[in-house]
């Protein structure tokens, strides 16, 4: 498997052409892997929902997709949490016609030792990343 990321522009843009005018919805958007995704996928032309906790991060990356020429829209939603989730697909759904790629980086783990932690812990970790994109999707 060769990851987009190891190719070059030039042949990754040819190779994935077909993403220009689809909708694509980034979870855990305005950080790490799932801001370097968000960023890619504007790069070959899809439209990007951008997912995540912190207006000013997600308002950061929406800035730079605006720069590449792409569009975004920044959704704010704790995935965590069922009410916001259910919120985030309802918004989703009254915007766009159809969602054509879905990016589930968005993520929670715990350090440390089995022992060690909460029930409370253990259920934000499975919201955030079982629950949240079976829900999702």
């Amino acid at each position: 498997m060769v990851l987009v990321t190891e190719l070059p522009l030039a042949t990754a843009t040819t190779q994935l052409k077909q993403l220009a005018g689809q909708t694509a919805v980034v979870t855990g958007a305005s950080k790490g892997i799932g801001r370097a995704i968000a960023v890619r996928l504007a790069q070959f032309g899809a439209s990007l929902c951008l997912v995540g906790r912190e207006r000013q991060t997600l308002d950061s990356v929406n800035n730079i997709i605006g720069a590449l020429g792409a569009s975004a829209r920044c959704y704010i939603a704790d995935l965590t949490v069922d009410a916001q989730m259910s919120q985030l697909v309802d918004t989703l759904q009254a915007y766009h016609s159809r969602i054509d790629i879905l990016v589930h980086s968005n993520g929670f783990i715990s350090f440390g030792s089995l022992a060690r932690t909460s029930v409370d812990e253990l259920d934000c970790q499975y919201r955030a990343n079982v629950r949240a994109p079976f829900y999702l999707t």
